[in-house]
């Protein structure tokens, strides 16, 4: 389970992320990615260095909301496992973390989904080496 404070809530917060974070992309995930550093006082107000982690699922993409908090929970899975394998922190850095999921989510496997997660990550973490 995620903690409340690792989580993001708020519809600015995902604004202010999607507009200065880093992007990268593939057919299942968009994946957006920001250094937590104390800069803006109003987005890390309440951060205490943490990783922070959003999650979501387009209503055009899928209607029902029992369907978008299933995805939502097997995302957190995901990012739980791969958590656990590995810490958030990337050269003792936190991270902001947006994830949206694309048509191409909701065709495949859990399993094929989850190694697409973590190949994206591995290759985010390779590129800031």
């Amino acid at each position: 389970m995620l903690w409340k404070f690792h989580r993001l809530c708020k519809n600015w917060q995902f604004q202010y992320l999607i507009e200065k974070g880093q992007k990268i992309s593939n057919s299942i995930f968009i994946i957006y990615l920001l250094k937590n550093e104390k800069k803006d006082e109003k987005f890390y107000r309440e951060l205490n260095n943490n990783c922070l982690l959003g999650i979501s699922i387009p209503k055009s993409l899928v209607k029902k909301a029992v369907k978008r908090n299933l995805y939502k929970r097997q995302i957190r899975n995901m990012l739980i496992s791969y958590f656990q394998k590995n810490s958030c922190l990337i050269h003792y850095q936190h991270f902001v973390i947006i994830i949206i999921i694309k048509k191409n989510y909701l065709e495949n496997s859990f399993f094929n989904n989850q190694l697409e997660l973590y190949n994206m990550f591995n290759i985010f973490i390779q590129k800031n080496i």
